[in-house]
């Protein structure tokens, strides 16, 4: 097991929970195991998307650093189903096996650091990176300060004799060393809700029965399936058909959104679009890191290059509205044009997603 062999910019994950796991996996050399919870599949549902359990006002949910930013989860059904769409298509091809170690307030890191790191098992844990943004800026730019109640990261070793951790933070693209008193100050801040510290039971066994084959074959068979149906009965839509409803209905989205979100509206969307996107780039990068299992996967590394770029133009676009004061239907023209050029791409993409071959 080498840390140094971690790439820092392979993000591969929906949010930063998962990319802490596919580190720990890259970790132990295993990352095609990444496949049981990254997809190219999009789930729409209108009444659903819409649909929100959440009492608090809009601007409970934005981040006091940062109005750009929704910080935790907005109570959106829509958000939860595809959370447990995630989980079950986890479930059929490499369930993660998560154990507790302590709370972020009971933690004592010597005790961490002989139980579990000097035993070649890294650790992930919540911080607010808020306290670390200084270490994070030396390395990467992919960063903005503002304070975080539920980011996770990995532990990997900590060098008590110099005072410094060696983490890695995949959403942030961060990998390196890390003053250990910055590190102990993002465990116990004040914004942290229900920290904790927790390992992957057994994860260097993972993939010992599970083969790289066996993981893309069930992975491409969850896609293919037309609709999703979960255990509450909320029916969704996939992939370019649910992109094309999508697109039809924009109008009447950001209309509802903006009825209900006001001039938060933009910063919503990017929030229910946001696993969307970073299932994109996560697909893209692992077809990229494999592309010699494959046969001619040039043209769908493009087609999931561009599709990840249109996708995350709709979180540009959203920025902008809000920053230019202007609403979500005012600038409805631009959406629908990127719109039209995703549901082109996608339909490329998945076209070229079922010639997908894997080597002999």
């Amino acid at each position: 097991m080498n840390k140094n062999k971690i790439d820092r910019q392979n993000k591969i994950g929906f949010n930063c929970f998962c990319m802490n796991i596919s580190a720990i996996y890259e970790y132990y050399d295993k990352l095609f195991l990444a496949l049981a919870y990254i997809n190219c599949d999009f789930l729409y549902n209108k009444e659903l998307f819409l649909k929100f359990n959440n009492p608090k006002k809009p601007v409970e949910y934005i981040s006091p650093d940062n109005d750009l930013i929704i910080v935790g989860p907005i109570d959106s059904v829509y958000k939860s189903d595809e959370i447990k769409f995630i989980k079950e298509s986890t479930d059929s091809i490499c369930p993660i096996e998560i154990k507790k170690i302590c709370s972020s307030e009971d933690v004592d890191l010597e005790k961490i650091n002989e139980n579990f790191l000097l035993q070649g098992i890294p650790v992930i844990f919540t911080c607010d990176h808020y306290y670390m943004y200084t270490e994070y800026k030396k390395i990467t730019k992919d960063i903005m300060k503002f304070h975080t109640p539920s980011h996770m990261l990995v532990l990997i070793d900590i060098d008590f004799d110099n005072n410094t951790a060696f983490i890695v933070d995949k959403f942030y693209s961060f990998i390196g060393t890390v003053k250990l008193d910055l590190l102990k100050a993002s465990i116990k801040s004040q914004y942290i809700e229900d920290g904790s510290f927790i390992y992957l039971d057994d994860c260097y066994k993972k993939g010992d029965n599970i083969t790289f084959n066996e993981s893309f074959d069930k992975n491409m068979e969850n896609l293919y399936k037309d609709i999703y149906i979960n255990d509450d009965g909320h029916k969704y839509y996939k992939n370019i058909k649910a992109l094309k409803m999508f697109r039809e209905d924009f109008h009447y989205i950001i209309t509802s959104l903006e009825e209900t979100k006001g001039k938060y509206a933009p910063q919503f969307l990017s929030k229910l679009v946001s696993t969307t996107i970073l299932q994109r780039l996560s697909f893209k990068n692992f077809i990229k890191t494999y592309k010699d299992k494959f046969t001619g996967v040039d043209k769908l590394i493009n087609y999931l290059e561009e599709s990840y770029k249109l996708w995350n133009r709709i979180d540009v676009y959203n920025d902008k509205t809000y920053l230019s004061k202007k609403t979500l239907t005012q600038n409805e023209s631009k959406y629908i044009a990127l719109l039209d050029k995703l549901v082109d791409v996608d339909n490329l993409l998945y076209e070229e997603l079922q010639k997908i071959k894997i080597k002999d």
